[in-house]
């Protein structure tokens, strides 16, 4: 049974690698959330608050959660009897912060629905703190869907204004022949939230329909308060500096704070591997499916890591390894579109022209496997002139992955000069910062 579990997951990840996400947010490898909120109908919602299962936090404390991303067979199958939970637990088996913070009673009970033609969506539960939300919802088909999946959604607060949501990912790809599909959004704030009262919108498509979603929902603001530990020092990567200057713990994901000497000279994209350490080698990293970081090389970046905030430790150690790094007189490919050439690129040559499809200029990597980002953004013709493409694309089947950018759909001048927001080359470090966590801010 949980072999199958994961065969979904892996299948799940996969499907990810057809979506594609505008060019300005690609430098970091996340899709802004849909801010068009549905605001035609609000419904009657139970306000009844109530915690996750004290039987479910039970279950969860009958195991020791290791370093293992995954969750072992018991405590799955315990969790599996409570209705409903099995298929957030997939979801969420890969990030211990969120396991951790769900057996500490910090994931909150919802059950609130609605159904249109057919189709319902419920709200199940959901995991909140001042700085970001992980939602989990269930959308239920009467009949079974051919590539039923949750389309555009967006958090608003109760009265349908924006909340002040820098990032967030969400939806979902389409699932065939079935009848119920169980997904998360994560949504990182701007700002401390202390909202109690929201609406999730969403728009629910199939093969035979498509039903737009407006549903009210409330939450408690749990008492908490993050731990940020100063750190203020200077690492070297193959002589590119970084200076760490904290690390904020909340319950949701740890945020490390890094800036770049503006006298380096390669241009850093993203750091491929960094994380905590604890004194019995206890690890929390970057999760696979979850916001990863926000920044960029001028303004430095915040880094996102799974959440320690429950767990008790009496030393903590940062590690850097590897880096996305190229030279910065280079971090940009020039492509000839009408004759199929790339005319300039950075040194290493990775870039084989590929294809143009579906308004979607293609190229692949050479001597590159399994690079899961994608690589283009800001579109200027020879004439300097800027486009506003809708996005970048990466399509992959197997090893064989290309990467795209959407051509300009007005007159441009050839070749067109293509900005680099990832790239598959990396300076590695073994960096390892003990933090005083003796030093906390607050």
């Amino acid at each position: 049974m949980f072999q199958n579990e994961e065969r979904r997951l892996i299948n799940y990840k996969s499907s990810i690698d057809e979506i594609e996400i505008p060019a300005d947010l690609l430098n970091t490898s996340i899709q802004e959330g849909f801010q068009k909120a549905k605001r035609e109908k609000q419904k009657q919602m139970t306000k009844k608050k109530r915690w996750i299962w004290t039987a479910f936090t039970a279950a969860i404390l009958l195991i020791t959660l290791v370093t293992s991303i995954r969750v072992s067979p018991v405590f799955a199958s315990q969790v599996a009897s409570i209705p409903g939970m099995g298929k957030i637990v997939e979801l969420i088996n890969h990030d211990k912060g969120l396991m951790s913070a769900v057996e500490n009673e910090y994931m909150q009970a919802i059950g609130v629905s609605e159904t249109q033609n057919g189709i319902t969506l419920s709200i199940d539960s959901a995991i909140y703190d001042q700085q970001g939300m992980v939602l989990f919802y269930t959308v239920k088909a009467d009949e079974t869907q051919s590539n039923l999946m949750a389309g555009d959604v967006s958090l608003t607060d109760g009265e349908g204004n924006e909340l002040p949501i820098d990032f967030s990912m969400s939806g979902s790809p389409g699932y065939e022949d079935i009848k119920e599909i169980t997904v998360s959004a994560e949504y990182l704030f701007s700002e401390p939230l202390y909202e109690t009262e929201f609406i999730f919108n969403a728009d629910i498509e199939s093969s035979a329909s498509s039903e737009s979603f407006s549903i009210p929902f409330n939450m408690e603001v749990l008492e908490q308060m993050s731990r940020v530990y100063e750190i203020n020092e200077t690492i070297e990567v193959e002589g590119q500096k970084l200076f760490v200057e904290n690390i904020t713990i909340h319950p949701i994901r740890t945020a490390v704070k890094i800036k770049a000497d503006p006298e380096n000279t390669k241009k850093i994209f993203h750091f491929d591997s960094i994380q905590l350490v604890d004194e019995k080698g206890g690890t929390w990293s970057k999760t696979s499916d979850g916001i990863q970081s926000s920044g960029d090389n001028e303004n430095g970046w915040e880094v996102y890591l799974e959440s320690n905030y429950f767990e008790q430790f009496e030393e903590l150690y940062l590690e850097i390894g590897e880096i996305q790094a190229v030279d910065k007189d280079h971090p940009y490919v020039v492509i000839d579109t009408e004759n199929m050439e790339i005319v300039s690129q950075p040194k290493e040559n990775f870039f084989l022209p590929a294809e143009i499809e579906d308004g979607y200029f293609f190229i692949k990597l050479k001597g590159v496997e399994d690079f899961r980002y994608f690589l283009f953004g800001e579109v200027r013709d020879a004439d300097g002139k800027e486009f506003n493409t809708n996005g970048s694309s990466l399509r992959s089947s197997g090893l064989d992955a290309r990467y795209g950018f959407e051509l300009p759909t007005e007159s441009y001048t050839d070749p067109l000069t293509v900005q680099l927001t990832n790239y598959p080359s990396r300076i590695k470090g073994d960096v390892r910062i003990k933090i005083n966590i003796n030093s906390l801010m607050n």
